[in-house]
């Protein structure tokens, strides 16, 4: 790497190095006649510097209303920490325009809710649930109108009554082997569910 004489000192910078990594270099001057070389020295870049990431949602309705309710220090975005954080779905479901919400593949990002329930999206097309869920409760899907398939995480142990209700689109679900309970009636007025 070329150096910047400063004096009896010499500077050089590089980029893109890999944190947490030992560097070794040795430094040499030239007139083109004479050089001069200094002992090989090693250097180490520290930890990666942290960095709250925010998560980029691909429908604005459920962008908004996940700010709206969930953004711990009110900087305008959703952090995967704060997500993370997120126990209950209660606020959101008392939303009246969460009928407006297509897609919510960004619930993954959820990962300490264990109880499922957000009736009435009507429009809801795609989503994915968190690994860790353990429960979908009563209603949790009631009036899905949109959504054709839909896979619960293999953590699920209980799927309770009216959890997949007049889900009028629904084609083909994909229960766990997890799965311990499925109450009766879990599945209801769901017309098209063939698989």
């Amino acid at each position: 790497l070329p150096c910047k004489a400063e004096g009896t000192r010499f500077f050089t910078t590089s980029e893109g190095l890999t944190y947490e990594t030992d560097y070794y270099y040795c430094a040499y001057i030239s007139n083109g006649i004479n050089e001069v070389r200094s002992e090989v020295e090693m250097f180490s870049t520290g930890e990666e510097p942290f960095f709250v990431r925010n998560i980029e949602f691909e429908d604005p309705y459920a962008e908004l209303r996940c700010i709206r309710h969930y953004d711990g220090n009110d900087d305008g975005y959703l952090s995967y920490e704060e997500a993370a954080e997120v126990t209950s779905l209660e606020k959101l479901r008392e939303e009246v325009n969460r009928k407006n919400i297509v897609s919510f593949n960004e619930l993954k990002y959820f990962t300490s809710l264990k109880v499922f329930s957000l009736p009435g999206c009507h429009n809801m097309k795609h989503v994915t649930l968190p690994e860790q869920l353990e429960t979908i409760d009563e209603e949790a899907f009631s009036e899905w109108n949109s959504i054709e398939e839909l896979d619960i995480p293999d953590n699920v142990r209980r799927i309770r009554e009216k959890a997949l209700h007049q889900m009028t689109a629904l084609r083909r679900v994909n229960l766990p082997d997890s799965l311990k309970q499925l109450s009766t009636f879990a599945i209801t007025y769901c017309e098209s569910l063939t698989e």
